[in-house]
């Protein structure tokens, strides 16, 4: 469980850069629902691609997407639901951007 929470966090210094990259200016107006869950699909893309996650949660319907507010920030938090994830407590993923957009992390508990 470490090893691959640690895996994740690694995947998210590198998506994270690669966001912020496409938003150099940040100045930017916070993304909207759809923008957030069009890169909540990239994430996951990425993940899959990174052999982070399964190739079972590229078809994993995304399942709510809800806006944070914390003394730190807003965020974005996407989750998706993937039945053919054989172990109960892992069948969510939840992917958490910043109000630009820009990856912050991901798990299965849905804590940031």
């Amino acid at each position: 469980m470490k090893t691959y929470n640690k895996a994740l966090v690694g995947t998210a210094f590198l998506l994270a850069a690669a966001l912020a990259n496409a938003h150099g200016n940040h100045d930017e107006a916070p993304i909207t629902r759809d923008i957030a869950s069009s890169r909540g699909d990239l994430v996951i893309k990425a993940l899959v691609a990174e052999k982070k996650l399964a190739s079972s949660w590229q078809k994993g319907p995304e399942k709510n997407i809800v806006n944070r507010a914390t003394p730190a920030g807003v965020y974005w938090v996407i989750s998706y639901e993937n039945a053919a994830e054989k172990t109960a407590d892992k069948r969510t993923l939840y992917i958490f951007l910043d109000e630009l957009g820009n990856y912050i992390g991901a798990n299965h508990t849905g804590q940031l």
